[in-house]
């Protein structure tokens, strides 16, 4: 008896061995299958997320030529650039109500012990104002970006001069 049982340890094994690949068959079938499916998923949600940006983007670039085409549109709207004779006389007419700003400053600090602080702001801030106004009709008639060191601000808001 002891002959069969080794013969039938040994087809059992045979039949435990031969379970194992079967299995191990399904599941490398199955890691497969999973695989290719897990692959075409991917696949169909690139497809998809580059439909939506390629959607995005021609959205995008269809509001920037509108807004272009409206900046344009306002652009050719805008009155033309006065000439130059135009600017010069500005900038004649403005240096000369600095001057005079200047002057009242000069004469209600100096010949006048009681002025107004009032009047004196008012007046020094119409003046820093139209010097502004001043700079920028300057950089219209000469739009140089080098700026020549006699027009560069040198003089703070607070001081006295």
């Amino acid at each position: 008896m002891v002959p069969d049982e080794s013969v039938q340890e040994g087809a059992g094994s045979l039949e435990g061995a031969d379970v194992k690949d079967r299995l191990l068959k399904q599941l490398r079938s199955l890691e497969d299958w999973y695989s290719e499916e897990l692959e075409r998923h991917v696949k169909d949600l690139a497809d998809i997320v580059n439909s939506e940006l390629q959607s995005q983007v021609e959205e995008i670039r269809s509001q920037y030529q509108e807004r272009r085409q409206e900046s344009q549109q306002a652009l050719a709207q805008l009155p033309p650039v006065q000439n130059s004779s135009q600017v010069a006389q500005e900038i004649s007419r403005c240096e000369t109500s600095v001057a005079q700003c200047t002057a009242e400053l000069e004469r209600l600090l100096v010949r006048e012990d009681n002025a107004a602080l009032g009047l004196l702001m008012k007046i020094r801030t119409q003046e820093l104002e139209l010097k502004a106004y001043l700079r920028g009709l300057k950089f219209l008639a000469n739009p140089d970006p080098k700026i020549p060191p006699s027009e560069k601000r040198t003089e703070h808001v607070g001081s006295g001069s």
